[in-house]
This record gives structure tokens, sequence and C-alpha cells, in this order.
């Protein structure tokens, strides 16, 4: 449903930026613990953060049973 790709969007975006950065850490490009590093863990920290509280806020979507 549309309401589920509304909270699908933001992890398109930090899924990834975590990806490129645990890749990059791995062959020695940048130091994940410091620096530009830690600029890749941002996006995600932010979305599993924000995440929750938006879905207590806003609440769940059950549907209901006949």
């Amino acid at each position: 449903s549309l309401r589920s790709l509304e909270v699908a969007k933001p992890a398109l975006v930090t899924y990834p930026t975590l990806l490129a950065g645990t890749v990059l850490d791995m062959f020695n490009v940048v130091d994940m613990t410091q620096g530009i590093g830690l600029v890749a863990l941002v996006p995600g920290a932010l979305f599993e953060f924000i995440l929750p509280v938006w879905l207590i806020v806003r609440g769940f979507n059950v549907p209901d049973h006949d």
C-alpha cells in the first residue's frame, strides 16, 4: 500500500549509505569510527530512532477482520 511505501522511502536512502560506508571501510578507504566515515552512519541512525517514534505517534493501521 501507499502507506508502507511511505515508511520504506527513507530506508532506500539510509541502508545503501550504510552499505557504501561499510564497503569503503573494508577496503580501508574510510574509517567508520571517525571523521567522514561517521557520516555514513548518521542517516541510518536517524531512521532507526525516528521510525519507532513515528509509528507510535501515527499508529499502526491494522485491518478489520470480518
